[in-house]
């Protein structure tokens, strides 16, 4: 015999089977609803104005106030990584260095990745050249979901696409980790605005 949820809260909460889908369907669309509600509020924040298709920004880390670059792995030459020790525009020990500027890219679903002028993604681990033949193998990899930090108007937080609930991360040393708990500084992000695309 199958035992469904329906029927457990037909049999322990009174509810009819009826009266419960009414109520789960009711639910699910008011999660939606809020999280559509939440996603419009961020993009029209002064946080969320900042991830505008096409811009060119440094991804700045909190905890170690510097900016995300791509570079080599000491363990592996040959591998691309990201960390959080690049200078940040306008600090005293600022030095131009590219490899710190990321265009923004941000789907229909307001999900943005981060692309270098070598067509480098930024993933949730790692660095990957996305290109035909290994685009949809690593499209969740390279997305991230913003969620904007409370309190802030320029502080945000990058949640992996593919590993939902987990959160890109640096730690003061400007090595990259992931985190669960966005409300940890090593989770909180901000942007410097290199420059914006021509509106015609």
């Amino acid at each position: 015999m199958s035992y469904n949820i329906f029927q457990f809260i037909e049999n322990n909460l009174g509810f009819s089977v009826e009266k419960a889908r009414r109520l789960i369907n009711f639910t699910e669309l008011s999660t939606i609803f809020l999280k559509n509600k939440l996603n419009k509020t961020l993009f029209n924040s002064k946080c969320g104005n900042l991830f505008k298709e096409g811009n060119v920004v440094q991804i700045c880390s909190k905890s170690s106030n510097k900016a995300i670059q791509i570079c080599s792995s000491k363990e592996n030459p040959k591998k691309l990584i990201f960390v959080a020790n690049g200078s940040i525009i306008n600090s005293v020990d600022y030095t131009p260095n590219p490899s710190t500027h990321f265009f923004i890219e941000k789907d229909s679903d307001g999900l943005v990745s981060f692309k270098n002028k070598n067509l480098f993604y930024l993933n949730f681990c790692d660095c990957y050249k996305r290109n035909n033949s290994v685009y949809k193998q690593i499209l969740d990899d390279t997305k991230f979901v913003v969620h904007e930090v409370l309190g802030s108007d320029e502080l945000f937080s990058l949640e992996s696409v593919k590993y939902k609930g987990r959160f890109l991360a640096s730690h003061p040393d400007g090595t990259t980790t992931t985190c669960r708990n966005n409300r940890e500084e090593i989770a909180h992000f901000f942007l410097n605005i290199i420059n914006v695309p021509d509106i015609d």
